[in-house]
């Protein structure tokens, strides 16, 4: 892999991310949310089985994640800690929530809900930096060109959208898969891979089935 510049970039993105991550949590801190449902559901126990087990770290881990796990996060780690329950839900997709509580399993002393929590943020996180790390090598390879890749990966971080990159949502999984994806299969012609890689991504969002269309453009290329 080609990885000239790219450890900056990363290291510029995290910046950005954190800077977006502060602004999110003073905003809801001094001007309030729009969105109830998390307070209710991450410090009113709701539907907790074992609420009353919380610790001090539970408890600080819920506070700070608390701009992270807005609107439809809740459903993920619904369906991470207790499955597909009802039909509304049946809307989300499995491998995100899947990962969400395996990864869980080895924060075994914190409750069930915090270590999922906890888990969903820092696997989005973990495949934010990664989905990044193989964009900027993928416009790197296209294009032979350094500095567009930096600016690529610059406006990725910068985008307004991004919000979504930086909390606990399908996005980031998507693009790493994605991305990897459009990598292997265009730079290295590794059809084997981007086709695992592709079939991944439909096990985490459903527009994950127009990938297959890339791989047949790769295939026609």
């Amino acid at each position: 892999m080609k990885t000239e510049g790219l450890k900056r970039e990363i290291l510029l993105l995290l910046g950005i991310k954190f800077v977006l991550y502060i602004i999110s949590l003073l905003s809801e801190n001094f001007l309030g949310t729009w969105d109830d449902s998390t307070d209710a559901y991450l410090f009113g126990g709701a539907l907790e089985d074992d609420a009353e087990k919380q610790t001090k770290l539970d408890k600080l881990i819920r506070k700070l994640v608390s701009p992270k796990i807005k609107w439809d996060a809740l459903y993920f780690v619904h369906i991470a800690e207790k499955g597909y329950t009802h039909e509304k839900i049946r809307a989300f997709f499995p491998l995100f929530p899947l990962l969400m509580r395996v990864i869980s399993k080895g924060f075994f002393f914190l409750t069930k809900r915090t270590a999922i929590v906890f888990s969903g943020l820092l696997l989005s996180d973990t495949c934010n930096i990664m989905a990044a790390a193989f964009l900027y090598l993928l416009t790197l390879g296209l294009f032979k060109n350094k500095l567009f890749a930096q600016i690529t990966l610059f406006f990725y971080g910068i985008a307004p959208a991004s919000v979504f990159t930086s909390a606990l949502y399908t996005e980031p999984l998507f693009a790493l898969f994605t991305f990897s994806g459009l990598y292997f299969l265009f730079i290295h012609g590794a059809t084997l891979i981007a086709t695992i890689l592709f079939i991944a991504s439909s096990g985490v969002r459903s527009n994950g089935v127009i990938n297959a269309i890339l791989k047949f453009s790769g295939l026609i290329l």
